[in-house]
């Protein structure tokens, strides 16, 4: 899947980007990597071009051009602008080469930037070793030719014309993305839909780095005691991913929005307001609120609503046992005496409810309670194999269904390629027909090696029976998987409740703990 992502440069520094893009950096600091003398070290690999300059002489090509029309010249004025689009590591599985992700950025470039200095560098290695190819496309921000007027502009002249500077609007860059998706889908790589919200995680260029960042200064930190310097930065909860976290326990578990404000509030000490149906979040040591919609599409109210109301209609709506708090690991209950006499009393219901558990359950002993979650577990897990027996099965029909589907859709312009001359010009003229009914051979193959394919109609059938039986045994599973959850929490509970406290003295007889 590419993502495509900008930057937009404010300083004059325009040999600074070329430097990055030909010589190593540290990913952390963005220092260049220097060999014995103090010399900067070439990346291994890298591909350039360039659009209306040479990659290497870029900088001074710019200035020059800034000077004859006199722009960037203010400290305030956008200088550069640089655009990223990162593959999908899989694509590497379906032939995709650094040499054709140049070739293909490069006319991307010519195509949307076809009147500004530009280079384009692509890197065959991502960041973190991740090992995704990717190009940066790196131009002045003032256009020395005229571009070709699209429709989205709307006859805003300055949108084109040479002497004026290039406008990273919302609307260009939804533009560039559906060209970006249009490219991928026509070469066949992973792609998803980049002008959709994104529904998961919503990591913002300043939260990632504010992690890494962190995650470097605990490592030095940790050499700093031991002296082991062979440690690797590891992840670390930003503020923001402790909340997601957070919002992600606490939505298997409400039942309404006071029950989802409550678990929050009580195991993690976040504060939660609904104004006007969007949903802020509060961390305790951040003086300002978190909006839903920063975290992501996910953790926005009527997604938590409704991602509520499914658990419940597939019968999960009894309520829970809730583990107990530590008031040791409870940073607010730590600086809120009230706090934590609100957090007692909670334990103490909560205890009440695990009791009445175990005895309603018939068990009268620690031995008794692990035999039971070992029992649950293996109920779950029998019920977790057949129900992923079902959905391998039903995975089997789909991919039936759409490939016969692709397959008997195709067989005409099959038919008329094979009665044809001109093979290769045909070919050219209708690939992505051929190309598909292919793959649709190959798959059908692969699911029906006899070579007797079913017809549709009973395919369907199969696949409304296998519909069925799924809903029955994903019912079972949500039982199965309701009760260990029931009895592992019962058991934590009680180990907590029976575990000494360090440091909390034993009280003597006849003292009530009361200060006159």
């Amino acid at each position: 899947m590419a993502v495509v992502k900008h930057l937009a440069n404010h300083s004059g520094n325009y040999q600074g980007a070329i430097d990055y893009l030909v010589f190593q950096h540290d990913e952390v600091t963005g220092r260049a990597v220097r060999d014995d003398e103090g010399n900067p070290i070439l990346r291994e690999e890298f591909y350039m071009d360039g659009v209306n300059c040479e990659p290497l002489s870029f900088a001074a090509e710019c200035r020059i051009s800034n000077r004859q029309h006199g722009k960037n010249q203010g400290k305030d004025e956008i200088k550069a602008h640089h655009y990223i689009i990162s593959y999908d590591p899989r694509d590497v599985e379906v032939g995709l080469t650094p040499q054709e992700a140049q070739a293909m950025s490069l006319a991307l470039a010519k195509e949307w930037f076809g009147g500004h200095q530009c280079v384009v560098f692509t890197h065959p290695d991502g960041s973190e070793g991740s090992g995704n190819i990717h190009t940066h496309i790196v131009l002045n921000s003032l256009r020395i030719k005229d571009e070709p007027e699209r429709g989205w502009m709307q006859g805003k002249s300055w949108l084109w014309r040479a002497g004026c500077k290039h406008q990273a609007s919302d609307k260009f860059i939804a533009e560039l993305k559906q060209a970006v998706m249009d490219m991928c889908q026509r070469r066949g790589l992973h792609q998803v839909d980049l002008l959709s919200p994104a529904k998961a995680d919503r990591v913002t260029e300043r939260e990632y780095w504010s992690g890494r960042h962190l995650s470097a200064k605990r490592v030095a930190s940790a050499a700093k005691d031991t002296g082991d310097l062979s440690r690797k930065p590891d992840g670390v909860l930003t503020r923001k991913a402790y909340v997601r976290k957070a919002v992600r326990d606490a939505t298997a578990t409400a039942v309404d929005f006071g029950t989802f404000a409550g678990i929050l509030d009580e195991k993690y000490g976040l504060g939660c307001v609904l104004s006007n149906g969007r949903i802020y979040y509060k961390h305790p040591d951040d003086a300002r609120q978190i909006k839903g919609r920063q975290l992501g599409l996910d953790y926005e109210w009527p997604v938590i609503a409704e991602a509520i109301q499914s658990r419940i209609e597939h019968g999960e709506t009894r309520e829970r046992l809730g583990l107990l708090v530590e008031l040791e690991a409870a940073q607010k209950a730590m600086r809120s005496p009230a706090y934590a006499r609100k957090v007692r009393v909670s334990n103490v219901r909560r205890l009440a409810k695990t009791i009445a558990f175990v005895q309603e359950s018939g068990i009268s002993s620690l031995e008794d309670l692990n035999r039971s979650c070992d029992f649950a577990q293996d109920v779950r897990d029998a019920a977790r194999k057949a129900l992923a027996d079902v959905d391998a099965e039903l995975s089997s029909v789909n991919r039936a269904i759409r490939a016969r589907g692709a397959y008997f859709g195709n067989k005409r312009v099959v038919d008329q390629y094979r009665r044809c001359t001109d093979k290769q010009r045909f070919y050219s003229a209708h690939r992505r027909e051929l190309d598909a009914f292919m793959r649709a051979q190959r798959e059908l193959k692969g699911l029906f090696p006899g070579g007797e394919v079913p017809s549709m109609d009973d395919l369907k059938s199969r696949k409304e029976a296998l519909q069925a039986l799924r809903n029955e045994r994903y019912e079972s599973f949500c039982e199965a998987r309701y009760q260990l959850r029931e009895f592992v929490t019962a058991r934590r509970n009680i180990e907590a409740a029976l575990r000494p406290r360090e440091g909390v003295p034993r009280r003597a007889r006849g003292d009530v703990g009361l200060d006159v």
